[in-house]
């Protein structure tokens, strides 16, 4: 039964990838995506087309940077937004904790609470430091 699926993929993919023909990339007129929500991060950069010759061929490479400049804005996005919202609960934190009035249950939410607070902003900036530190092997990775 695998092997029947597997042979009609492939067979699906040669016709289709057959079919398309020889399409040139500067023949083609390319627009930018635009988004329906704008977010502040997002810039999107234009395709480039590159020339590259190996062993006497040429062949032309398309490189569309969309899909991972929309990735990495929106993790720089989401990175800012997460700052914001540790910095308030350590804030709502604080405020149970004083507002307590001396009962130990309170206080122990309030503290609970600050201490949550530290951690996903401690969870939240590793992650940003440890994908920002990757992407010195990648051309072009999240988190700028």
């Amino acid at each position: 039964m695998i092997r029947r699926v597997t042979l009609f993929v492939t067979v699906v993919t040669l016709v289709l990838f057959g079919l398309a023909g020889d399409v040139r990339a500067q023949d083609i007129e390319y627009e930018q995506p635009t988004l329906s929500v704008p977010i502040p991060t997002i810039k999107f950069s234009d395709i480039t087309v590159t020339r590259q010759v190996e062993q006497g061929t040429e062949r032309r490479v398309l490189d569309v940077p969309w899909l991972a400049e929309y990735l990495n804005g929106v993790y720089q996005y989401a990175i800012g937004m997460a700052t914001i919202i540790a910095a308030v609960m350590m804030m709502v934190g604080g405020f149970q904790y004083l507002m307590a009035g001396g009962d130990a249950t309170r206080v122990a939410k309030g503290k609970e609470k600050i201490k949550n607070a530290i951690l996903g902003l401690f969870l939240t900036l590793s992650a940003y430091l440890i994908l920002r530190t990757g992407r010195v092997r990648t051309r072009r990775g999240i988190g700028g």
